[in-house]
C-alpha cells in the first residue's frame, strides 16, 4: 500500500476509482502505512477487505523524511522523539536569537536537550546554511549584538570600541583576527557575521 498508485488500487478490483484517489490522498496525509494496524485502521479499510489483503499485505520501509530545522514550526519539532512542546519552544526561541542554526549539534546548547534525548532525535534534522539571518558586524546596532547568544557582555563591549576606533572591518576574516574571540567562539560566530 506504500508503493501503488490510484490506478494500482483501482486494478486491484477492491475500490472504485475515487475510493483509490482518497486512499493514496490519505497515505499522502499520513506520510505513508508503517504497520498492518495502520493500514487496517484507516477509515477506507473495513473488515472484510481488511481479511481479504492481509495475506497479501508487504509494507516496504519508509524514507526518512528529516526536518530542516532553520524552517522547522513547532509542530514538525513537537512530531519528533524526545521532542515536547516545551523543548520545540525553546529551540525556536534559541534559532530566532542565533540567526539560524549551522549544525544540529548546536541544540546541545540548550538546557532542556539532554544528551539521551538529542541522541534519540540528532539524526531527524539537518540545517540549511542559507537560512541562517546574518549580521553585518560593521552597522549592526549594539542590541542586536547583544541579543546573539554567543556575545557576552565583555565581548560585545570590545566589539564596539573596536569598531568605533578601527572604524570597523573588512571581512569576516579580519574581524576574527582581532583576538576580541578565541579561535572556537570565532568558528561559532562565523556562519552568522558578514
Amino acid at each position: 500500500p506504500n508503493t501503488l498508485s490510484a490506478e494500482g488500487f483501482y486494478e486491484l478490483g477492491c475500490f472504485t476509482a475515487r475510493q483509490a484517489q482518497a486512499l493514496v490522498d490519505y497515505r499522502t496525509r499520513q506520510g505513508g502505512f508503517r504497520s498492518e494496524l495502520e493500514w487496517r485502521d484507516c477509515y477506507l479499510i473495513d473488515s472484510a477487505l481488511w481479511e481479504q489483503t492481509k495475506p497479501y499485505l508487504r509494507l516496504s520501509p519508509l524514507p526518512k523524511k528529516l526536518v530542516e530545522l532553520n524552517s522547522a514550526d513547532s509542530l514538525a519539532l513537537v512530531a519528533l522523539p524526545g521532542i515536547g512542546p516545551r523543548t520545540a519552544h525553546d529551540i525556536l526561541l534559541y534559532r530566532e536569537r542565533l540567526g539560524g542554526y549551522y549544525s544540529v549539534a548546536q541544540l546541545l546548547d540548550l538546557k532542556v536537550v539532554t544528551e539521551e534525548n538529542y541522541r534519540l532525535f540528532c539524526e531527524e534534522f539537518w540545517c540549511d546554511s542559507c537560512k541562517i539571518r546574518k549580521i553585518d558586524i560593521n552597522f549592526a546596532p549594539p542590541k542586536e549584538l547583544a541579543e546573539h547568544p554567543y556575545i557576552t557582555t565583555p565581548r560585545l563591549r570590545r566589539i564596539l570600541i573596536t569598531r568605533q576606533t578601527k572604524g570597523g572591518w573588512k571581512g569576516l576574516e579580519d574581524f576574527l583576527s582581532d583576538d576580541i574571540f578565541t579561535p572556537e567562539e570565532s568558528a561559532k560566530l562565523a556562519p552568522s557575521f558578514q
